[in-house]
């Protein structure tokens, strides 16, 4: 049976994002106990081995350092730091990697060491491979949504700068208005930036994948892999998403049958993430439309197949009820 989690579990480790943003917090004269307010976490806890945090109590830290305005640039700022100090486990796969499509593979399949709170849809065609994130605790596009998406950016450009001797550039399309400190994002990330967008989307050149590490030793590599172990617990919105993605689930009670507890239990535990199956179900079924049709040029025959659609006006409504406007109105965008 899968273990799945939810927002008040205490699964995540506090050195991987807490710590270092109460560390740049002390760093600009701001006193841990501001940072933690209201989290139930005391500075001291924080330096103990083993301490797990919810995503409820690192929601709240970040609640707290997005009022501070001496922390606009926080997000980027710790999310160029976490690599390699601050991701003991996963670290030493990634400085032996031998190139680009290595690094992706590892940040990919142990996503949950690299950084948990982010989990990324990868497509690929002729020209491009695109990352498409989202938060694995959260159905909001939110101001800590924002954050965490940040902060996964600069991590991921970090690693990039790290290993290579070139930078690729990404290009990045938001699907939240431009925020108030849009020169971080100008600073931090290398090609080209749009907001107000129907997708979150990361693009990059497939032509990247090969761009060779520095000083990378696959035998390194291969022994810290096998040293890391997967984590096979969820959060509710992760494990759901992806078994939405699949194909495998369109109810809710094929879900609960899937993870192996009952709709009632599954209903407070999506209660918990402000969602129920619906809701997901239609937010997944939104997300994979845009981008066929945006990016891939899918037609609304091929994407109402794909999505498992028995006709096209079907398909059509469906769609005008998820993003406001028919394929054709955002073919035209």
């Amino acid at each position: 049976m899968t273990k799945v989690f939810d927002t008040q579990e205490p699964i995540f480790k506090s050195h991987h994002l807490v710590v270092a943003l109460v560390d740049l917090g002390k760093q600009r004269g701001i006193h841990p106990d501001k940072l933690l307010k209201g989290s139930r976490i005391f500075y001291d806890d924080l330096v103990r081995d083993n301490i797990t945090l919810s995503y409820q109590q690192t929601e709240r830290v970040i609640q707290n350092i997005t009022k501070l305005s001496l922390m606009a640039d926080a997000s980027f700022l710790v999310g160029r730091r976490l690599f390699p100090s601050h991701l003991n486990e996963i670290a030493p796969a990634l400085l032996n990697c031998e190139n680009v499509t290595a690094l992706f593979r590892v940040m990919y399949c142990f996503h949950s060491l690299f950084f948990p709170y982010i989990s990324v849809q990868v497509h690929q065609d002729q020209q491009h491979i695109y990352f498409i994130p989202w938060t694995t605790m959260s159905m909001e596009n939110n101001e800590v949504s924002k954050f965490l998406i940040e902060v996964w950016l600069a991590l991921m450009v970090s690693v990039m700068k790290w290993r290579l001797t070139q930078t690729p550039d990404f290009d990045c399309a938001f699907a939240f208005s431009q925020p108030k400190h849009v020169e971080q994002y100008q600073a931090n990330l290398p090609g080209t930036i749009q907001f107000d967008q129907p997708l979150t989307v990361i693009k990059c050149s497939l032509g990247c994948r090969q761009l060779a590490c520095v000083e990378s030793n696959v035998s390194l590599k291969r022994y810290h892999l096998s040293n890391l172990k997967r984590v096979r617990q969820y959060s509710v919105i992760q494990l759901l998403t992806s078994l939405i993605l699949q194909g495998k689930v369109n109810t809710l009670e094929q879900a609960s049958e899937y993870v192996g507890i009952s709709p009632a239990t599954l209903k407070r535990k999506l209660k918990r993430f402000d969602c129920n199956f619906q809701t997901l179900l239609d937010s997944v079924r939104k997300r994979q439309a845009v981008f066929q049709i945006s990016y891939l040029g899918y037609t609304n025959e091929k994407v109402a197949h794909c999505m498992s659609f028995n006709d096209i006006p079907n398909f059509r409504r469906a769609f005008k009820r998820w993003t406001g406007m028919t394929p054709s109105d955002l073919r035209q965008i």
